[in-house]
């Protein structure tokens, strides 16, 4: 990871999640809400904070988008799930468990393993 954001499970949840939505006309809190199955009320809590970490930009009439910052950590943090899935459970298809457990591991692994997780070998000390 580039950046010193601190991502929790959650971020990387919804990150992955607006990347799978994304539309050229953008995205609604309520398919975010459904795709997740939470409140509209939670949806537009993370939007904010999405916001202020400029991972999205949001268009008068309240649909999102995904800037390119946003786009560049959602594609980085879905590349490391389905490697991590790939290994552990020997696939990538849909696990709300499976997916709970990835990204709370992603969230609490030092940064120093991302690298591992990369596509270019590189050191870790």
């Amino acid at each position: 990871m580039n950046d010193k954001t601190f991502l929790t499970a959650s971020h990387i949840r919804y990150l992955i999640a607006l990347k799978k939505l994304d539309r050229k006309d953008g995205i609604k809190s309520c398919d975010v809400a459904r795709e997740l199955s939470l409140t509209k009320a939670s949806v537009h809590n993370m939007m904010d904070t999405f916001l202020d970490m400029r991972y999205i930009k949001k268009e008068p009439g309240g649909r999102v988008f995904l800037t390119r910052h946003g786009l560049e950590k959602a594609l980085l943090f879905e590349n490391y799930c389905i490697k991590i899935k790939q290994s552990l459970f020997c696939t990538v298809s849909d696990d709300n468990g499976a997916d709970t457990a990835v990204y709370a591991f992603l969230a609490n692994l030092p940064e120093k393993y991302f690298s591992a997780l990369s596509d270019k070998p590189q050191n870790i000390k």
